[in-house]
């Protein structure tokens, strides 16, 4: 099934992006998603609303990746997807966008489908688009297809972004360094200046060189714990450590200390009440003696550290807000001066890039948190969606074991019920013959006749409503003799008129062809069903039959039929649902009918392509319109003869043995050939048929039910003569009465599928 294997696809794309990021990921993405969805193209994008452009990160065409191109979005249908909802346009892709008309044109573009690649604030980044060359009407199961390849580009999309600003971040904290180095080496040189007046200047240089020489390849942790060993000893100062500032908690994470000897435990602390609270604003803050004094609130832990002064910067981003900051406390009293504050404000730059970069980090350790989250949600949706697959197929095939009970059991009824039916309406017919009977009795026997004809009527509406519903419904094209259909359409409906006292005239146009291609069966039972309503539901005035055609070059063909009538019309609310089965206009039970002639009606119109309309006025009539495409066929080959009554034939007399297990049947069929004059051998059973085909009369005919418990097939008859007489004979089996579906075609014998259903004595009499 399709939707299981773009379910397997799917798994496929999870096994196959676990391992892969960037371009590869990409690249594997759209190629899966292409076949998932049986695509001609597809692509991912990455979206910079500032220039409103589309950068295309990997492309998939025709069974294999293409060049990456960059576009404009304006005019395209890729700048829809900007508000956020996914995008379908199912076909006419080129005349709705003429902007791109040249490149959809050379794809074959027709259809269009594309989703939103959103970052984790819902803002557009980036897309996911897939052309077809065919027309796609985008279902549902589509969306979710593409929802679930988005959830992983998303995620990609996101941790591509991250990893973008750590790189911008790794440069800016390469160039921060090559400053360091720069601002180092013009201290250096300012001390070395300094350095006849102050040996502990040319003491502090060398720490400095120290300190940049170790500090400069570290990152992370290792590079804060560096940071502030290095500090304490450049300052000689007892305890050194570097934080982060939380200020939505006004708290204070502590990312390495150096406490005399050794470093500490980091730690969290509250701002409030600390000298660290002084760097909020921004400057520097020293306190060179009594700190513990100034700031009561941290009094016990100043003093259990022996601090007495106190040195701190602020560690800022470049929007000079406030994201850290490094404090140097001391056990003695200290004057801090400009060569602390420079050493200091030299260590605050290179940690405040760090402290960027490692954000950045955090943000793509959060990514790929996020992208493996996604993974473990496109698993399990496989995963579900594979057993909801297996759940359907199980159901499906349910469905389709009770469709085969469902026409097993139509069969066998219409079997049952049309074999009892062809007894009633054959010996009515037989009896309408018999000149001895009274007009009374002539009477009786035609409403015998007509109860049997709607009794007919009522099943294969039905019978043709449950085949259409579990669509089944085959439509035969042959060649179909216009003229010929039309007059047997017309016989019957003008006796039917007449019978209920209204005018029926019939109008062809000159120009309609004497032969068409299309299913004759379906197009006798759409006019039938008009025609017959129109004479049921019309009291007075009368009905009008008019056919015309449009013939356009070549072979095809419409023909319009139009039936109008001066019946009690059909009212606005009941026009709505008149197509419905088992409907009634004004709800009336009085009409004889299944209500189904109209149901089943458009159905067969729209199953041949062609198109019903009605219009009404109630208290006037209706007028129903059906046009119906055809194959016109130039030559003319007419079918049919003037209807006679066949009393005899001509030639040697034939011999017709008539093979059927129900009595009533076979005795209709001896008693209605045997008045034709042939001679007429009867079997019950099959067996006793084929023991009659090695005597000495063997029959020129025979006539069997094919639903006769015992026979296999029409071919049985053949195999079982004798091989030197089989040239001597002709077998024409007839399909009589079962309603199973054969189509047999064995070598010198024919079979028709035509359908099943009782015989008229004039159709039995002028097929033989």
């Amino acid at each position: 099934m399709a939707e299981l294997e773009a379910l397997k696809l799917l798994r496929a794309l999870d096994e196959g992006v676990a391992a892969k990021t960037g371009t590869a990921f990409f690249e594997h993405l759209v190629g899966s998603l292409a076949k998932a969805l049986d695509a001609t193209c597809a692509f991912a994008s990455e979206i910079n609303a500032e220039t409103y452009r589309a950068q295309v990160l990997a492309y998939w065409h025709n069974g294999e990746l293409g060049e990456v191109f960059e576009y404009a979005l304006s005019g395209t249908p890729c700048e829809c997807v900007l508000d956020n909802q996914i995008v379908a346009f199912p076909r006419n892709i080129q005349q709705m966008f003429p902007q791109d008309r040249e490149w959809f044109a050379s794809l074959g573009a027709q259809s269009f489908l594309a989703i939103p690649l959103c970052d984790e604030h819902g803002k557009v980044r980036g897309h996911l688009a897939v052309l077809d060359s065919r027309e796609r009407d985008w279902n549902e199961a589509d969306f979710d297809v593409l929802r679930i390849f988005s959830m992983r580009a998303g995620a990609e999309l996101g941790r591509r972004e991250h990893q973008k600003r750590l790189e911008a971040m790794n440069l800016a904290l390469q160039k921060a360094n090559a400053q360091l180095r720069q601002e180092i080496t013009q201290r250096l040189q300012a001390e070395a200046q300094l350095a006849s007046t102050s040996a502990r200047s040319e003491h502090v240089a060398e720490l400095v060189r120290v300190i940049n020489s170790g500090i400069t390849s570290k990152t992370g942790t290792e590079f804060f714990k560096e940071l502030v060993r290095s500090l304490a000893e450049a300052l000689s100062a007892h305890i050194v450590f570097v934080s982060q500032i939380d200020m939505a908690r006004y708290e204070a994470d502590v990312l390495a200390i150096w406490l005399g000897h050794s470093f500490g435990e980091p730690h969290r602390f509250n701002l409030s009440a600390t000298p660290c609270e002084s760097i909020l604003d921004g400057q520097i803050a020293a306190f060179p003696r009594r700190v513990a004094e100034l700031f009561p609130g941290a009094k016990p832990i100043l003093e259990k550290l022996g601090t007495q002064s106190y040195l701190a910067i602020p560690i800022m981003d470049e929007d000079t807000t406030v994201i850290g900051h490094i404090a140097v406390q001391d056990q003695r009293e200290r004057d801090w001066g400009d060569t602390e504050f420079g050493l200091l404000r030299l260590f605050a730059n290179r940690a405040a890039a760090e402290l960027k970069r490692r954000g950045h980090e955090k943000s793509l350790e959060d990514a790929n948190a996020q992208l493996q989250r996604a993974n473990a949600a496109l698993r399990r949706e496989v995963a579900m969606r594979l057993e909801t697959e297996k759940q359907l197929e199980k159901a499906t095939i349910a469905a389709e074991a009770a469709n085969q009970a469902k026409s097993h059991f139509l069969a066998h009824m219409s079997h049952e019920l049309r074999t009892p039916l062809n007894g009633i309406l054959g010996y009515a017919q037989l009896l309408k013959r018999d000149d001895a009977l009274t007009q009374d009795q002539q009477h009786s026997v035609a409403v015998i006749e007509h109860s049997g004809e709607h009794l007919l009527t009522l099943i294969n509406d039905l019978l043709d409503l449950a085949k259409i519903e579990a669509g089944r419904l085959d439509l035969q094209t042959s060649s179909i003799d216009l003229p010929q259909l039309l007059k047997q359409v017309v016989d019957l409906v003008a006796v039917r008129a007449g019978q209920a006292g209204i005018a029926f005239t019939f109008h062809v146009a000159p120009e309609l062809p004497s032969q068409v291609r299309g299913d004759e069966r379906a197009v006798r039972q759409i006019l039938l069903n008009l025609l017959g309503n129109a004479v049921k539901f019309t009291k007075s005035g009368g009905v009008e039959f008019r056919v015309r055609s449009t013939c356009a070059s070549g072979a095809g063909c419409e023909l319009r039929f139009e039936i109008r009538d001066t019946g009690r019309g059909i009212s606005a609310p009941d026009l709505e649902r008149i197509f419905e089965p088992f409907e009634r206009i004004d709800g009336s039970t009085r009409v004889e009918g299944t209500g189904l002639g109209l149901s089943i009606t458009d159905r067969l119109v729209r199953a041949m392509g062609g198109r019903i309309f009605v219009s009404s006025e109630v208290g006037k009539g209706s007028i129903f319109t059906v046009t119906l495409p055809f194959e016109a066929e130039e030559h003319d080959d007419p079918r049919y003869s003037v209807q006679r009554r066949v009393a005899s034939y001509s030639g040697p007399r034939r011999r017709i043995l008539v093979v059927d297990d129900d009595g009533a049947n076979r005795h209709l069929l001896v008693r209605i050939l045997g008045d034709v004059g042939f001679e007429l051998q009867e079997s019950t059973n099959v067996e006793d048929a084929l023991l009659s085909l090695h005597a000495q009369n063997t029959p020129d005919l025979i006539v069997t039910d094919l639903a006769m418990p015992g026979l296999i097939s029409p071919a049985e008859c053949g195999l079982a003569i004798d091989p030197n007489r089989r040239r001597l004979l002709r077998f024409r089996p007839v399909h009589l009465l079962t309603p199973v579906k054969r189509r047999w075609q064995p070598a010198a014998m024919t079979l028709s599928p035509s359908r099943c259903a009782p015989k008229s004595y004039s159709l039995l009499s002028e097929g033989y």
